[in-house]
């Protein structure tokens, strides 16, 4: 890669680990591509994504409970609100089972000893 496209990467890897409100595909490559950072790195960025998952999750609360977030709407959109809460709280589940992982040192990451990934093993 060029300077411009690792920098280009890092900063698409960065979103995607962070920010929920990407689509899954990025979450999906960025998991794929996670043993490229430091374990201190996806850490923070999985930390971030807790937080903001944790802010969609207490909006998602609030329209359910709130009788202003289903004024006006059907009855049965009050279930739209539901999968967005059960959806954010099992993103919330997995993202905490993961950052529980690399703090116990699962999975080789950049900064640790041995191979890498994308290093070609010795033949």
């Amino acid at each position: 890669l060029t300077e411009d496209g690792e920098t280009e990467f890092m900063t698409l890897l960065s979103r995607s680990l962070s920010e929920p409100e990407r689509d899954y595909e990025s979450l999906n490559a960025a998991v794929t591509f996670l043993p490229t950072l430091t374990r201190a790195a996806a850490i923070t960025l999985l930390t971030l994504r807790v937080t903001r998952l944790e802010g969609q999750a207490a909006a998602a609360r609030q329209l359910l409970g709130s009788a202003d977030g289903m004024r006006g709407k059907p009855e049965h959109v009050g279930e739209l609100f539901r999968l967005w809460e059960m959806t954010i709280e099992a993103a919330l589940r997995w993202t905490a089972d993961l950052i529980a992982s690399l703090k116990a040192g699962k999975y080789v990451m950049a900064d640790d000893a041995g191979s890498h990934f994308g290093q070609r093993p010795d033949v």
